[in-house]
């Protein structure tokens, strides 16, 4: 009864400051000039908040989705305005592309908003039956042979000299766009394979997990990061270790601290080596997360796009949406030609022809969860769909826990994107989840067909 009441004093607390975040993004000019004063309260209130959300969850283990994305969000949404007085850092994190200055305030105060929103959807009580029941080990051969099967097929077809010469401009350029669907093909297998391989173990401790599997994995890891795929080999990777602490070694908060400090040069490191850079410079230390500022600055353009030209009321989400089902988005985008193919698409065409970029200059300039969010249903929006997000992942979670095997799997996927997502749609990992969550289904079917 205490630890319930202490719970609901820290929601509490959170409702209390998310409804001071609401006041103030009512109050304030949709645009005006940069406030600092403004940013360092938003600042110092989503360090108040991380501190009340933290304490009310008493983790025992913080390498997990929630952990990794709060720090991302974090990141990507607090640290630029701290340049902003700096103009040629300012600028160079956002690659010298014009930014939406007058934006800024309102920007950071809706980062702060979505993280609120996604930390009392969090905290909010999960309640599942238990079941009793038999669990029985699952056989992973087939899965094991489809991994497999995709590691042969992406080196067959030339997925490391697409990839290499992708990153690489110094290269020849080599495309084959049917690696990128092995790739997506393989890292969705591998998140149901690994989702079942931690699943057996955890209900029998004699099982032995599939070290020749594994050892596949890690090679096709190591060949990743080699060409530079760093999302591809994160998603990957994270669910192997982050279901590892789940259930056989919790991470304490020192030792995440660690593990970030390690990971995030770690990834600069190979981002340099991928562009075929000579020496690696670092000007600020800043730039060793350029990718997760550059997307911010398609937060204040999504902003200027809606005072233009309205929200898009989920039309820019439905390529994703869709995207689950094979085909199914290039036929939308053939059928409806005028359909935006997402928020990143949509800001970035925004952007260049505002600016007036030539065409061998365009690249992708990204997009952030609450800029995708924000295109489509405004505020209410994020109000809505982080809370229900903040309350899904916890559910996902507990019931993880209880070793529900397709929560496992689910977790796998969302998991796999704990990096990526901050910096991209909302249902970009829907994808990842139904393709695993079917692969495990199927697997399980052809299983107990092989019994009978």
């Amino acid at each position: 009864m205490y630890v319930s009441r202490v719970h609901s004093m820290y929601k509490i607390q959170l409702m209390v400051i998310l409804l001071l975040a609401l006041g103030v993004y009512f109050v304030i000019p949709s645009k005006g000039e940069v406030s600092m004063p403004l940013f360092y309260g938003c600042f110092g209130v989503m360090l108040l908040s991380n501190y009340i959300y933290f304490k009310a969850k008493k983790k025992e283990n913080y390498l997990d989705f929630d952990s990794i994305f709060i720090l991302i969000y974090c990141l990507v949404g607090f640290s630029t305005t701290f340049f902003y007085f700096d103009y040629d850092i300012f600028r160079a994190i956002f690659l010298n592309f014009p930014v939406d200055e007058e934006y800024i305030n309102r920007g950071n105060i809706l980062f702060l908003i979505g993280l609120l929103a996604y930390m009392l959807g969090s905290m909010r009580t999960v309640r599942v039956k238990k079941v009793e029941r038999k669990r029985r080990i699952i056989n992973t051969n087939f899965l094991i042979i489809l991994v497999f099967c995709f590691i042969a097929a992406f080196i067959a077809f030339g997925g490391i000299d697409h990839y290499r010469t992708h990153y690489n401009t110094s290269l020849q350029k080599v495309e084959n766009p049917i690696v990128v669907y092995i790739l997506l093909l393989l890292v969705t297998v591998a998140m149901a394979l690994i989702g079942t391989e931690f699943y057996n173990k955890k209900i029998n401790d004699e099982y032995k997990i599939s070290k020749l599997s594994f050892a596949a994995l890690f090679f096709i890891i190591g060949i990743l990061l080699f060409i530079g795929n760093r999302t591809a080999a994160s998603q990957i990777l994270l669910p192997i270790i982050c279901l590892y602490t789940l259930f056989f070694r919790n991470i304490d908060f020192k030792k995440f601290l660690i593990f970030v400090g390690v990971g995030i040069p770690f990834m600069w490191l190979f981002q340099q080596i991928r562009s075929g850079a000579d020496k690696f410079e670092l000007t600020n230390p800043i730039m060793i997360i350029l990718d997760l500022t550059i997307p911010m600055r398609n937060t204040y353009a999504a902003l200027d796009y809606v005072s233009a030209y309205d929200h898009t009321y989920g039309e820019s989400m439905l390529i994703n949406i869709f995207g689950t089902i094979p085909f199914m988005a290039s036929f939308l985008v053939e059928t409806f030609p005028q359909m935006p193919l997402g928020s990143a698409e949509l800001l970035t065409d925004y952007t260049h022809s505002r600016a007036g970029t030539p065409d061998n200059f365009q690249i992708g300039l990204g997009t952030t969860i609450v800029a995708d969010i924000y295109l489509a249903f405004g505020l209410v929006g994020i109000l809505l769909l982080m809370y229900f997000m903040g309350y899904m992942v916890n559910r996902w979670l507990v019931k993880s826990r209880q070793l529900n095997y397709y929560s496992i799997i689910i977790l796998c996927a969302v998991l796999g994107n704990a990096i990526f997502l901050v910096r991209a749609g909302y249902f970009h990992a829907f994808r990842f989840m139904v393709w695993a969550v079917v692969l495990a289904s199927i697997n399980i079917l052809l299983q107990r067909k092989w019994r009978r």
